[in-house]
């Protein structure tokens, strides 16, 4: 009962979600998080979800912490989907009633047509794309692997720790070094909604 108007209030946002899920392949989910305990959203594997009982206490969740905590929109490290349709990445932004905070609003996206894109950009002649999240791992760049997904200089070069650094503290940059290519300029600059570096 003490919810009961907050549920009627968020249960108007299905129709919305629904059309959102529907409408773009890549989102896996669309949902928000309430103080209160509770969550509403579409979730194209509700059924397999409650097959294998994946429930879980939402308001321990990194991505509704990290939402609460910074007041901003926040993404996580990128993950493989629990079932298998690829790398998947959480956007989380916290909203608030009466200047309160009230929750979070959260969306889960394939990020496979983003990666095929980066992959699939040439710059110049014989340059690449590659893109690294805000912590400095790498997303999507020719020839990653599981393998080598944490190895820096495979992609950076010699001077991969260097750069990785400068990527952490500022906002774009140019830095040489010596890859498997021979050697090469290394551009990046941050994407603002993210704070990934392209």
């Amino acid at each position: 009962a003490e919810v009961q108007d907050e549920l009627y209030l968020q249960g108007n946002l299905m129709p919305l979600f629904t059309v959102m899920a529907q409408n773009n392949p890549n989102i896996t989910s669309i949902y928000t998080a309430s103080v209160n305990g509770f969550t509403i959203g579409y979730d194209k594997n509700a059924a397999m979800k409650a097959e294998i009982g994946t429930y879980y206490e939402i308001r321990e969740r990194d991505w509704y912490l990290k939402a609460k905590e910074t007041g901003k929109l926040y993404i996580p490290e990128t993950y493989g989907d629990l079932f298998g349709r690829g790398l998947t990445v959480t956007m989380a932004l916290p909203f608030y009633t009466g200047g309160e905070f009230a929750g979070v609003v959260g969306i889960d996206i394939l990020i496979e047509q983003l990666n095929q894109d980066i992959l699939n950009m040439n710059i110049g002649d014989g340059g690449y794309a590659m893109l690294f999240s805000e912590e400095g791992r790498v997303i999507s760049a020719p020839g990653l692997t599981d393998g080598n997904a944490n190895d820096l200089s495979f992609f950076l070069g010699d001077n991969a720790k260097t750069i990785a650094a400068d990527m952490q503290t500022n906002r774009e940059g140019v830095s040489q070094s010596r890859t498997q290519n021979g050697e090469v300029y290394i551009l990046y600059n941050t994407i603002e909604l993210t704070g990934w570096r392209f």
